[in-house]
């Protein structure tokens, strides 16, 4: 046992020591955050960046007469021999502000039932994998569509998650389940044109990023940067170029950014062309996808926030997205997740005793036990 608690205040001394180094590089930005100015750089940064500072700050908007709908999607699935059960739902959560309260409804329903499916399509543990994760977002993004296609359209849509696919949920090209990916793809694209057609903002709240498009971004700005702001020299008594490769945007900008804060706006990725996601889309749909970053409240890691440019304006759409999100992401000190997700989720969640209940209904009705993996019927415990 002593060995263990030595090898753990071992740990936890690496970890305060890589932690303090992180305290020191972010404490030279947030001195400066406020001085960059970008258009000294320009020619540097024109693809990557929309705005001519490293932060700004957002003020919440009154949310009186808006419309804001919150989307998240549950799934839950159980593996057989010969084929895998999967059960889905979605909800939309339909905010609408009048006065101070906002009145709640949901899309289709509070607690809407789940569908089954079936796969008994041969695929192997990835492609399975895959195979659920696409039939969550499909059942996402039908609810996403039939909402911009209602009479009383919101002002804006909320994804849990990504506002695209994520890498992952992209299988090979000879896999029996690519034109199921080629089917979400133009699900997207439907929905991203309703979008712009029909002016509703859209926008996708990351909860857990790991992303590190704004601290490499920076690692390759420092050295102009430190052309036109001397101070910055402080920053070459630390290792700032190991430590670009060890931090991640959310640890960082949570140093950096005070509450009702955002940083400048940001391409989706330094290289489209190569991206495994944006090559499927059309170029200039492409270039309508953005992200920034938002501090909502004081001790919860800024959100990730994509987004869909509207009106060739992501400017004016991140401002208005930046400020309606705010007084939804400020509820508790801690957790800076919109109170809309919350309760979409709530909603569409599902749980493993969900599926028991469903595989024991279809086990009367086969007869066929012997279906599940050895790991789910031990005899012997």
């Amino acid at each position: 046992m002593s060995e263990i608690i030595q090898n753990i205040q071992s740990i936890a001394q690496k970890i305060h020591k890589i932690e303090s180094e992180k305290d020191k590089f972010a404490s030279i930005f947030s001195d400066l955050k406020y001085e960059f100015d970008f258009k000294l750089i320009s020619s540097l940064i024109s693809k990557d960046i929309s705005e001519d500072k490293l932060v700004y700050k957002v003020l919440p908007t009154n949310l009186s007469g808006l419309s804001v709908v919150g989307i998240d999607g549950g799934i839950i699935a159980k593996n057989f021999y010969n084929f895998d059960l999967i059960a889905t739902r979605a909800v939309a959560c339909i905010f609408e502000f009048h006065k101070d309260k906002p009145y709640v409804t949901y899309f289709p329903e509070k607690s809407p039932t789940p569908n089954l499916i079936p796969n008994i399509t041969p695929l192997n543990q990835n492609e399975s994998e895959i195979f659920i994760s696409l039939e969550r977002l499909k059942k996402e993004l039908d609810l996403a569509i039939s909402m911009t296609n209602k009479s009383k359209r919101p002002n804006l849509i909320v994804l849990d998650g990504s506002i695209l696919p994520l890498p992952s949920d992209k299988p090979h090209s000879s896999s029996k389940i690519f034109i199921e990916y080629q089917k979400i793809i133009e699900k997207y694209q439907k929905l991203f044109e309703n979008c712009i057609e029909k002016n509703i903002l859209l926008a996708g709240c990351i909860k857990d990023s790991r992303s590190r498009r704004f601290a490499s971004l920076l690692g390759r700005i420092i050295p102009k940067l430190i052309d036109y702001y001397p101070r910055l020299n402080l920053i070459l008594d630390l290792d700032y170029r190991g430590m670009i490769t060890q931090i991640y945007d959310c640890e960082l900008l949570y140093r950096i950014l005070e509450v009702n804060e955002r940083t400048c706006i940001m391409s989706y990725s330094d290289a489209p062309e190569n991206h495994n996601i944006l090559k499927d889309f059309d170029k200039k749909m492409v270039e309508k996808f953005k992200i920034f970053y938002l501090k909502s409240v004081p001790f919860d890691f800024p959100m990730r926030i994509e987004f869909l440019t509207l009106n060739s304006s992501p400017i004016s759409t991140a401002n208005k997205i930046s400020a309606a999100l705010l007084p939804l992401a400020c509820h508790h000190v801690e957790f800076a997740v919109p109170s809309i997700l919350i309760e979409a989720d709530a909603r569409a969640k599902l749980m493993e005793t969900d599926m028991d209940i469903l595989y024991n209904i279809l086990e009367q009705n086969i007869g066929l036990s012997y279906l599940k993996l050895r790991r789910n019927r031990r005899p012997f415990r």
